[in-house]
């Protein structure tokens, strides 16, 4: 089975990131899934957005109406839900402020699990969520690099069905850094996701190792390549 294209942030190397028009995007590149940032206003509305803070403020220091003035086109998660689910797209809801965890997971439908993957880099935020929604599916998030082995041990403590390691700037060929790690974590009953890559050669590479999705920033080109395959 050919890995899906998950499109990082939506479409973000044609349209600013975490927003409509980069979901938009993304659904006309060919992605299957997108990926998005979850973060929360002071007055609990989750919303769409990768920095913390917002001319000047943070966003948890900010009510809703205030950041949709300063970012009209980053979607509340709610509208992004209900818009994924009428797209037929998948979603990655990576959890970025970990006060959202709980709040999130009130949020989702009932058929969440039909269609969204909820990760982090946050293992408390990971074990809140699954708390309260062990029907839908989480995915560790890794910034370091750690063997198979205490990766697995990790994913498996906190309920994981999905490992996403974000190697992309690890290493000059990072796709080598899988070398046994993707074997591995497929044995021990893991879904696989991919960092985001854009680069070419790279991209061939990572699709040699058979994940299960593939994060980028430019969907329509791994479309391209996956098609090539």
């Amino acid at each position: 089975m050919k890995p899906l294209v998950c499109a990082h942030r939506g479409d973000s190397a044609y349209h600013p990131p975490n927003t409509w028009q980069a979901f938009a995007g993304a659904k006309q590149a060919g992605a299957e899934m997108c990926e998005a940032d979850v973060q929360m206003t002071q007055d609990g509305v989750l919303v769409v957005h990768h920095d913390y803070a917002l001319g000047g403020r943070r966003i948890r220091e900010m009510p809703f109406a205030e950041f949709a003035r300063h970012a009209p086109q980053h979607p509340p998660v709610a509208e992004l839900v209900d818009w994924a689910r009428r797209a037929g797209m998948y979603l990655l809801l990576e959890i970025k402020d970990m006060d959202a965890a709980m709040p999130l997971a009130r949020l989702l439908p009932p058929e969440a699990a039909d269609f969204i993957v909820v990760g982090s880099f946050h293992a408390g935020a990971l074990a809140a969520f699954r708390a309260a929604r062990p029907d839908v599916p989480i995915s560790l998030m890794l910034g370091t690099v750690l063997d198979a082995a205490t990766s697995i041990a990790l994913a498996r403590k906190l309920g994981c069905a999905w490992l996403h390691p974000c190697w992309e700037a690890r290493d000059p060929w990072p796709h080598r850094l899988l070398d046994g790690f993707a074997d591995e974590a497929k044995r021990a009953g893991l879904r696989l996701m991919i960092w985001h890559e854009e680069r070419e050669d790279e991209l061939d590479k990572l699709l040699g190792h058979e994940p299960d999705a593939i994060c980028t920033n430019d969907p329509a080109l791994l479309v391209r390549l996956r098609k090539m395959r």
